[in-house]
Order: C-alpha cells, then sequence, then structure tokens
C-alpha cells in the first residue's frame, strides 16, 4: 500500500522536564513541575502530526530489544504510529533530556552509534513496502546518499539539517530543506535569517527558515515570504519545530504556495505548543481555524 509520506530517522526516548525556575549552574539541582515519558526524535514527531493533519505517514526507524527498545515500542503502539520497519541492530538506544525553563529549553542526548549502510538498507526496505510519495529525512549518517536513493525511487524529498553540516549536504538532491535559524546560519555563515533563507534557495528549489517566536521565513521559485507566528501559551516547544515542518508539508503535498505552507507550518507549530513533544498536534480542523 502507498502512503502519502515516509519519514526516516531516529527514534528516542524523550523524557521531557518542564516547569523549572531556571537552569541549573554546575553542580546544582533544580526541580521541574512535571515530567513526560514520550516518543521522540524529528521523524517520529512529523509523522505523528501528518497523521493528525489527515495524511497517511509511516515512520521507519531502528528501535532496539534492550529495556529502552521495549518502552519505545509500547509508546509507539498507544501513539497509533504505523512503523515501516523497526530493527533491532547493535540494541539502537536514543535517549533525550530536555528540560523546559523560562519559555527556553535545552537537551543532552545519547544517540547511539549506526552506520550509513543500515540506514540506507532500511530505507530501500521502506520505498518497497510502502512506495511513498515523498521522503522526510531527519538529520543522519549519509543524508546525501539517503536522498539521492530517495529520488531514485520516483519521490520528493525534504530534508531537517539539524546537526548536519554544509559537507554533510554536499551531492544531495532534496527538494525542500527545513533548517532553524541557527542551522541556516552555520549552513550558510549569514546572521540573518532571510538572507541565509535566499543563498540556500540557490540550492534547493524550496527553503522554510523557522524563527521561534517571529515565525518563518521561506524561499522558493525566486520568491521570499516572511509569515508571523500564532500568539499562543507555551506548555513546552521540544517538538515545535518538528511540527512546523509537518504543517508545511501539509501545504507541499498538496500543491500549496509558500505563504500558504508557511501559514500551515506555523499553525501546526503553534498547536503544538499546548502540550508535550508532539502529543498535542494539532488536527487539520483546529489548524484551519486558526487560520481563518
Amino acid at each position: 500500500m502507498s502512503c502519502e509520506c515516509l519519514a526516516l530517522g531516529r527514534v528516542y526516548l524523550d523524557l521531557i522536564f518542564a516547569g523549572a525556575q531556571s537552569f541549573p549552574a554546575p553542580g546544582e539541582e533544580v526541580y521541574a513541575r512535571e515530567l513526560a515519558v514520550l516518543p521522540g526524535g524529528g521523524a517520529f514527531h512529523v509523522v505523528a502530526a501528518l497523521r493528525r493533519l489527515g495524511k497517511t505517514a509511516r515512520l521507519a526507524a531502528f528501535v532496539g530489544e534492550d529495556p529502552v527498545g521495549a518502552l519505545l515500542r509500547g509508546l509507539l503502539r498507544q501513539e497509533g504510529v504505523e512503523q515501516a520497519t523497526l530493527l533491532a541492530e547493535g540494541h539502537p538506544r536514543n535517549v533525550t533530556v530536555a528540560l523546559s525553563a523560562g519559555g527556553e529549553r535545552s537537551f543532552v542526548s545519547y544517540c547511539a552509534p549506526q552506520d550509513e549502510g543500515a540506514w540506507v538498507r532500511l530505507l530501500e526496505q521502506a520505498l518497497r513496502r510502502h512506495r511513498p510519495r515523498h521522503v522526510h529525512l531527519a538529520a543522519l549518517p549519509g543524508v546525501a546518499r539517503l536522498s539521492r536513493v530517495a529520488r531514485a525511487a520516483g519521490c520528493t524529498v525534504s530534508l531537517d539539517p539539524a546537526g548536519l553540516g554544509a559537507a554533510d549536504l554536499a551531492g544531495g538532491t532534496a527538494d525542500l530543506l527545513l533548517p532553524n535559524r541557527r542551522e541556516a546560519t552555520r549552513l550558510t555563515g549569514e546572521e540573518d535569517p532571510g538572507e541565509a533563507c535566499r543563498r540556500l534557495g540557490e540550492r534547493f528549489a524550496w527553503v522554510a527558515v523557522t524563527l521561534d517566536r517571529e515565525g518563518a521565513v521561506g524561499c522558493h521559485a525566486g520568491e521570499s515570504v516572511r509569515a508571523g507566528a500564532f500568539a499562543t501559551g507555551v506548555v513546552d516547544a521540544t517538538a515545535a519545530g518538528d511540527c512546523f515542518d509537518a504543517g508545511f508539508l501539509l501545504g507541499f503535498l498538496e500543491g500549496e504556495p509558500l505563504g500558504r505552507c508557511l501559514a500551515l507550518g506555523n499553525a501546526c507549530a503553534a498547536g503544538c505548543l499546548g502540550g508535550y513533544g508532539s502529543e498535542a498536534a494539532p488536527d487539520r480542523r483546529t489548524v484551519e481555524e486558526r487560520l481563518r
């Protein structure tokens, strides 16, 4: 059975500590008011959010058979996410601790090493099984090669470049790049997000740079558009960028113009801020109401 989007990336066990008064200084202990234990990682968040928006989306990931993997499998079942493949290879244990304080957040993550070839084999298997129209790649080793494999299968490709440098993208064929402000600066050396977006637009047909409370800026076909964020209360911002990606992809998959894609991304991100991780990602009706 075919699907509209396949997302490939690491799945994490997210431990989200929220409501702390401040971030701890070295040697200091702080207490959070709440703790959420959820599946995480950009690929998972994009799939979960797209499904709530009414799209057929699948997740391709490695989940081990150790206690962390067992807990993750159970959480993924609860979320209703249909995995393309869950393989235990070297017991990959990916864990993120997120601390939210004063409207900001910081992360500490452990990511089990996996080689490029394993990800290529997983993608090829998922492409055969699900015949996706579009492939979304979270930051992974060999992302340029992965993008070429997806394009060779006739898919359009989007890329979240978190943690990647310009050299990692060389030789890739992604249609859509989805960095945040810091990532856009790192990839181009440009501090101004509009200029960074323009520079990235010389390489990628579609670019959308998220700007937190300032919304987002995008470039496509020589056009540059800024879209403001939606005013909303913030419970947790851990998955806001990934939910923006899902909203933007909703518009992209439906052939919408750049401005509409950015607005959908901002609306989806705003809805996500009302809960932990992507558990509060909004449905299509909620997004459309926010855009009125």
